[in-house]
């Protein structure tokens, strides 16, 4: 993946958009500022790029396509994000106690001239990609890169109430039909 982000830096050109990638974990730590900012590009001077006052610093990553699961309404991601040769993402995770479940992870995707040292800087022009929930991350084969796997907190297992039939009971004359759960109704059945 290291590769990649170098193949990427000799070809780049910040005039149309960058993705800015963010993991929040400030609801697993209680502590304000445990974000980590990252985006593919090198920016204008290598040091990344600042957008509404945040600086995202150059880091590897790759966002799968969004799953959705046929038998439930649930969609996820596959994240990979590479592992530096300073290991700042995996000094990150023991920063937040060696885990990220519950995290909050999104990414934006901002043109250019937005960004605080674009032409017109505007911290209200982005483009929500996407807002998930990290489920569970697992390191990948080569051991240069952690693979983040997402939930969307929207697609949640949810439990729909049910209705209930009841046909009382058996060889009486009485018969219950329980459609709604506050009402009972009672049908009487003359033989």
């Amino acid at each position: 993946m290291q590769a990649d982000l170098i193949k990427h830096k000799l070809k780049e050109h910040l005039g149309g958009s960058v993705n800015l990638l963010t993991i929040d974990a400030v609801a697993l730590s209680g502590k304000a500022g445990e974000l980590f900012q990252i985006v593919n590009h090198f920016g204008e001077t290598g040091a990344g790029v600042v957008f509404a006052a945040n600086t995202y610093k150059p880091h590897p990553y790759k966002v799968g396509n969004i799953k959705k699961q046929a038998k439930s309404s649930k969609t996820s991601i596959k994240i990979n994000i590479a592992d530096n040769d300073d290991y700042s993402f995996s000094r990150y995770i023991e920063e937040m106690g060696g885990a990220l479940e519950g995290a909050q992870i999104y990414e934006y995707q901002v043109y250019e001239r937005f960004l605080d040292a674009g032409s017109t800087p505007n911290a209200q022009a982005y483009i929500l990609k996407f807002k998930h929930e990290i489920n569970y991350i697992e390191q990948a084969a080569d051991k240069e890169e952690i693979i983040i796997h997402t939930i969307d907190p929207l697609s949640k297992q949810i439990e729909v109430p049910s209705v209930s039939f009841s046909a009382g009971d058996p060889n009486s004359t009485q018969s219950y039909i329980n459609v709604f759960p506050a009402v009972t109704r009672e049908i009487a059945n003359t033989k």
